[in-house]
């Protein structure tokens, strides 16, 4: 530390630039963010072969618009290995919660893991389950419907997130007797 410390002696604050790494929003938690890898390549390069950064700083990426609500978000439940009873509770679960979900369950070919299949133009859909789906790996793919996304519920399962609390009931009023 008193080496790097010794290395900037004699500098002004004229001679440093702060730099911000490009970032773009992360498509599972519309509350993070993540590195934009292609805008920030070259600063990465110029860090690393210890040349100038780039002469014009990277623009910042203009946010994306929230996922939808769940009741825009059309769903298909697939058993995939999942126990039926885990499968059903699921499906009773995303219904509680607002999410359009298809009647009829499909059946699929055997697989671990639980992954949402939704096609490119149903990313916000896919996003907005995401955040109630957490352990499910989202999975793009052109030959999934256009309209939703395809929840495939694999033989490890899959865990719902604790709902979120809109509103919290009880408590005492100004005037009240809480004990009698």
């Amino acid at each position: 530390m008193r080496k790097l410390a010794d290395g900037l002696k004699g500098m002004s604050a004229g001679q440093v630039r702060f730099v911000t790494v490009p970032v773009e929003r992360y498509a599972p938690d519309p509350n993070r963010v993540q590195w934009n890898q292609e805008l920030a390549k070259p600063l990465f390069q110029a860090i690393q072969h210890d040349s100038e950064l780039p002469a014009e700083p990277a623009k910042p990426v203009q946010a994306a618009p929230a996922p939808p609500a769940p009741g825009k978000v059309h769903v298909t439940v697939g058993a995939a290995g999942g126990k039926d009873k885990l499968v059903e509770r699921v499906v009773k679960q995303l219904k509680q919660r607002g999410y359009k979900v298809a009647k009829k369950v499909e059946k699929g070919a055997k697989t671990a893991e639980s992954r949402l299949v939704y096609a490119p133009a149903a990313e916000p859909q896919a996003s907005a389950l995401a955040r109630d789906v957490p352990d499910a790996v989202l999975t793009a793919d052109a030959k999934a419907p256009q309209d939703g996304v395809r929840l495939v519920i694999g033989t490890n399962g899959v865990r719902l997130a604790p709902p979120a609390i809109n509103k919290i009931g009880g408590g005492v009023k100004g005037g009240q007797k809480p004990c009698g």
